[in-house]
């Protein structure tokens, strides 16, 4: 799941301030719902929208992807972009 995913690699080194990077190239099946609670969700795991931009690197060659992920992060953290 995506709360498993978040809580299993996400949460516990960005709260330290280390860098992660998620590597999606090569996954298939990753449902919206999954990207939003993995993502997203890390906002309501009180972890600070700035940290997540400077310590998050999302990799993949669908551009679109990344792009969608950030959506779920900046809408969750109430960041308003054009």
């Amino acid at each position: 799941s995506g709360e498993h995913f978040r809580e299993q690699y996400l949460e516990e080194p960005l709260r330290a301030g280390e860098s992660v990077t998620v590597d999606l190239d090569g996954t298939r099946g990753l449902a919206p719902s999954f990207l939003e609670e993995a993502f997203g969700g890390l906002i309501q795991a009180g972890i600070d929208f700035q940290d997540i931009e400077r310590l998050l690197t999302i990799q993949s060659s669908d551009q679109s992807r990344v792009d969608e992920i950030w959506l779920y992060i900046r809408s969750a953290a109430g960041v308003v972009t054009d």
